[in-house]
């Protein structure tokens, strides 16, 4: 009833009190401290005035902290006079028991006092005031409806606290000094003897953990390898409520500017204007000078506009002139492209790859031989081929032979050595059928940069009904190990999940395998489909153990954001004001998204799996969990491996991964019989036979999908060794 008497108070003020100017501004304040394992928060006040009535909300985040109790010094307020809601709003309804007389407070005291008890330690979370979830109006004995200014405030679930900020030592003595400049964005890593926990450097270059009392060390992790930290790390005793100032800083190990970037847009559609965010910043150690950045466009896409004013587009490639770009210095560009419909068909891969410039190797290996191998495709459809080149475009001659393989969708050609002189080339030629092709190379060893070289081509041909595949492309990882180059490869979509996470490279498989050196980029897309504009949106990650924490790199997005780990390892990211419109009003406005890259952990061993999940909350409604996506680890799945342990034989096992059996090419070798037996990765007998007819193959359809090694001996002479997948 308290709803409909406050609609109806409202109805019956003089429409001259309610719609007149408003006159002094109720402010409220949040203010929170500990009782024991309490938390008390109390909502003060400024100008509350002869107050009848008011009613507002406090939003908090329900998965870190819970609700228990309220009190006021407003003798007719009670437990009635609030209602809580699940997904974490408290909303409060207050009328004074007379028509006429008002109540008043002080300025500062404190009108409502909640408790909360703490559900996750050692976490960073919200309360704040706002008219997100419920209109906030207090009306005074004059029947004038006030002003009124919320607020909000960070919250760190407990009561012991080490803080501290992160400079940069210009001079590299190690002695801070007090023009020093900050250090941000990177990660701090606290550990006790049972948990381990992570904090990013804000953009004032500072960190706070508010934890348990306990003896804990903290270090800070260096953003690459160029930077030195003077201290690695400090031990530090925590008591209950004490609070331990705990600063770092760093300098460099080796004087060299190293530009990120990073470039993606939350999805594709042919016939439409597609934005692109491309995001940089010098995480090297000194200046930048003249910096730029390329970003070559797939030949599909049509450019429309950025909002970068110093560039230049000649043919496929735009040119960004960033000038002297400073330490720490970073930037967003945004990028509309449209993609091609009559070029185009629905789930053909398009990519996009930025590269920062200047980009020499800093640090560089004295036994590396100056080789560097580069790949080029060409689609000949005149003459019904794709080509393929590797050549040494370096300084020098490979000092060892390296491997190369061809994948056809998926289906993995044998391994092909390869050892190039300065300028030698390797041409591959592939029939034109509308198969995908890739090749995957090494580098030579000590190789100063990524330790690989791959690159891939789709729909060059068709398979003779206008078809060509699709889908293979984003299987394994693009040449873009190294910080300063990003490669945004993407299937073209039409219905879709609006608000989901993906994991890139899709792996390999049915498993989908990826090797451990893979960086992984997670992809997580929201959209507002409500109906009302969204203020803030905000993402709850929580990053398994699987993958390693220390090494993630946060990366472009669509609008600007702030992020945080929470309790462990649970990465928040927060984009306030966001200002999100609903797809009713404008559909292609309500979307956004953010890309992250990590590493799997240096723990992990072939078969391990990785999972990940996020939530999305809009405002402060209840979350929307997003689909799971997994990867699994695996080690030279992509090569076909057969190890001789005696004369070697003109003899190829294909097609590798198989669903169903193992074709044998014995060529112009003869044999009477050919023994097998496969085993699994723990070294358990699977299967075994004998062949001796040469049209017959090894049967694999009744294996479970994983990694199998087979132990082969051919007329019980020679011996190999084969590893093979099965899908």
């Amino acid at each position: 009833m308290k709803n409909l008497t406050f609609i109806l108070l409202l109805s019956l003020l003089p429409q001259a009190g309610l719609w007149a100017q408003c006159q002094d501004t109720v402010k409220l304040y949040l203010n929170y401290t500990y009782d024991g394992p309490d938390i008390v928060v109390d909502i003060q006040v400024e100008n509350f005035q002869e107050i009848l009535g008011f009613q507002f909300g406090l939003n908090y985040d329900n998965e870190v902290i819970k609700y228990e109790s309220v009190s006021s010094p407003i003798s007719s307020f009670d437990e009635s006079a609030l209602s809580v809601i699940e997904q974490g709003n408290i909303k409060f309804l207050w009328l004074s028991p007379s028509s006429t007389i008002g109540e008043s407070l002080p300025d500062f005291s404190t009108l409502i006092q909640l408790r909360f008890s703490a559900l996750q330690a050692s976490s960073t979370s919200y309360l704040e005031i706002s008219e997100t979830n419920l209109p906030v109006e207090f009306i005074n004995e004059a029947a004038f409806e006030l002003c009124v200014k919320g607020s909000s405030t960070t919250l760190v679930t407990s009561s012991g606290k080490i803080f501290g900020k992160v400079t940069h030592d210009l001079n590299k003595n190690c002695d801070p000094e007090l023009l020093d400049p900050i250090l941000n964005k990177w990660v701090i890593e606290l550990s006790s003897s049972t948990k381990t926990y992570y904090r990013a450097i804000n953009e004032d270059g500072e960190y706070s953990f508010g934890l348990p009392a306990g003896e804990y060390t903290i270090r800070l992790i260096p953003k690459n390898e160029l930077w030195k930290v003077c201290f690695d790390e400090f031990d530090i005793i925590l008591t209950e409520e004490s609070e331990v100032l705990q600063n770092f800083s760093a300098h460099a190990a080796v004087d060299c500017p190293l530009i990120k970037t990073d470039i993606s847009t939350p999805f594709l559609r042919r016939c439409f204007d597609n934005t692109y965010t491309l995001f940089y910043e010098n995480q090297g150690t000194i200046v930048a000078e003249n910096a730029y950045i390329e970003v070559d466009l797939d030949d599909d896409f049509d450019f429309i506009s950025t909002d970068f004013t110093n560039y230049t587009i000649t043919g496929q490639q735009l040119r960004f002139e960033l000038g002297n770009l400073a330490v720490n210095e970073s930037g967003y560009i945004k990028i509309v492209l449209n993609l091609n419909c009559a070029t185009t068909i629905l789930g053909q891969t398009h990519c996009v790859t930025a590269t920062a410039f200047p980009n020499e190797p800093c640090i560089v290996p004295p036994t590396w031989s100056g080789s560097e191998l580069s790949i080029t495709s060409e689609c000949d459809e005149l003459n019904d081929r794709v080509i393929f080149t590797i050549l040494n475009t370096g300084t020098g001659a490979m000092k060892e032979a390296k491997r190369y393989i061809v994948t056809e969708d998926d289906v993995m050609r044998p391994p092909t050595n390869i050892q190039l002189d300065i300028l030698q080339a390797e041409t591959l030629e592939l029939p034109a059928d509308g198969t995908s092709y890739r090749v995957i190379t090494s580098q030579d060893t000590d190789y100063p940069l990524g330790k690989l070289a791959t690159l891939a081509i789709e729909g060059c041909g068709d398979d003779g009904s206008g078809q060509f595949s699709t889908g293979f492309v984003t299987q394994f990882e693009e040449d873009d190990r190294d910080l300063f180059i990003d490669t945004d490869c993407q299937e073209s979509i039409g219905s879709f999940d609006p608000n989901d996470i993906i994991g890139m490279p899709k792996g390999y498989g049915t498993k989908q395998y990826i090797e451990k050196e893979v960086n992984v980029e997670y992809l997580i897309r929201f959209q507002n489909t409500g109906s009302d504009t969204a203020f803030t949106v905000r993402i709850k990650n929580y990053i398994p153990e699987s993958l390693d924490l220390a090494t993630i790199q946060m990366g472009a997005a669509s609008h600007e954001y702030t992020y945080q780990f929470n309790q462990d390892r649970e990465l928040i990211i927060t984009f306030d004001d966001i200002l999100l419109v609903d797809s009713t009003e404008n559909e292609a406005a309500s979307h956004g998204f953010v890309k992250y890259k990590i590493l799997p952990s240096s723990t992990l061993i072939e078969e391990d799996r990785i999972e990940n999940q996020a939530k999305i909350y809009f405002d402060y409604n209840e979350p929307i969990t997003t689909n799971e996506v997994f990867h699994t680890i695996g080690r030279d799945f992509i090569l076909e491996s057969i190890d001789w342990m005696g004369e070697k034989i003109n003899v190829t096992f294909y097609p590798n991964p198989t669903d169903q059996e193992l074709k044998i090419d014995t060529g112009d070798f003869d044999f009477e019989k050919i023994q097998y037996t496969i085993k699994n990765q723990i070294g358990q007998n699977q299967l075994s036979g004998i062949i001796s007819d040469k049209n017959a193959n090894i049967p694999c359809g009744e294996l479970p999908p994983g990694i199998y090694i087979m132990n082969i001996r051919f007329d019980q002479k020679t011996q190999a060794v084969l590893k093979f997948i099965k899908m």
